[in-house]
């Protein structure tokens, strides 16, 4: 749907303009658990009204419902952004623009702001904030699951960024194997966007005593390239490999995700602070794809000093 119809500016001035648009999740669902199982009640009422209304209805659908919940009209996720034979236009875009002539709905303001679906998790002032995006690279057209990179935050505690760091004094030229407790929350997810997307996706199948996900191999060095007063400088260099199941429901060999490492660290020794991490893939690859993974630290949530 991103990477379709929600990239349609047609489709999204219709939305903001005379409709309240709503998303929810089949695997995951954030925040009060009771607020959760309200939702998913709501979901499976909408799907039974769809299909008591005869119109289609799923596990991935555009419902349309009226101010009062009726249900109006529905698409499969996998034909919203087909051509509408009858309006030249994506089936989506078509859908919407009959529902606000049978309506006759008045365009007016969003109720609510548009903002980025991805933000900075809330966090102690101590903690270490990372963003990582990762995507697979085809030359051969994007596709809907190449389009967009996925999106993650890794929030790291005090006791664990400060793993990050060498043991003692530095000099220029000095290296350390940085501890697997800090780099394993990072390395563990350099792989692209897939429908294995939440922690639960990392259980063992029931069935097969398989994993859905793990890091099988990981490696991460600091190297001293640069030293001033009050800032070091050090080069990363790893490498990862991660198994991880496209689908989490279906029981076949995970894919294997295998990324080379390379970036920098910036921190000043006497106060125990890092200023600054970046860290990208090379040579990624994703089964037979290529595949690009960068993690950088967050200006603004970067950690107090912390002796």
């Amino acid at each position: 749907m991103r990477a379709g119809p929600l990239s349609n500016r047609q489709v999204i001035e219709l939305l903001n303009g005379y409709f309240v648009p709503v998303y929810t999740s089949n695997d995951f669902i954030s925040g009060d658990p009771g607020l959760r199982k309200e939702e998913q009640h709501e979901r499976e009422r909408v799907y039974r009204a769809f299909l008591e209304a005869k119109l289609s209805a799923g596990s991935v659908h555009v419902y349309v419902l009226s101010p009062d919940a009726i249900p109006l009209g529905s698409i499969h996720v996998g034909e919203a952004g087909e051509k509408d034979p009858a309006t030249d236009k994506d089936r989506t875009q078509s859908l919407l623009e009959k529902t606000i002539r049978d309506l006759k709905t008045v365009k007016d303001e969003p109720l609510v702001a548009p903002r980025p679906q991805s933000e900075p998790p809330k966090a102690a002032e101590d903690t270490l904030v990372l963003h990582l995006t990762a995507r697979t690279i085809s030359e051969k057209g994007q596709g809907s699951w190449n389009e967009f990179p996925a999106e993650d935050w890794i929030v790291l505690a005090a006791d664990q960024w400060k793993k990050l760091l060498p043991p003692g004094p530095v000099h220029v030229g000095d290296s350390w194997n940085i501890d697997s407790d800090v780099s394993a929350p990072i390395l563990t997810r350099f792989f692209p966007q897939t429908e294995c997307c939440t922690a639960k996706d990392s259980e063992l199948l029931s069935a097969t005593g398989k994993y859905k996900h793990r890091l099988e191999e990981q490696s991460l060095r600091g190297t001293v390239i640069a030293v001033e007063a009050n800032k070091v400088m050090a080069r990363l260099d790893g490498r990862s490999k991660v198994l991880h199941q496209f689908y989490p429901n279906h029981d076949y060999p995970p894919t294997v995700s295998t990324a080379k490492i390379v970036g920098y660290l910036i921190f000043d020794p006497a106060k125990h602070k890092i200023e600054s991490l970046r860290m990208i893939s090379e040579g990624g690859r994703f089964d037979k794809m290529d595949m690009g993974v960068a993690v950088r630290s967050v200006p603004g949530q970067m950690p107090l000093d912390a002796k």
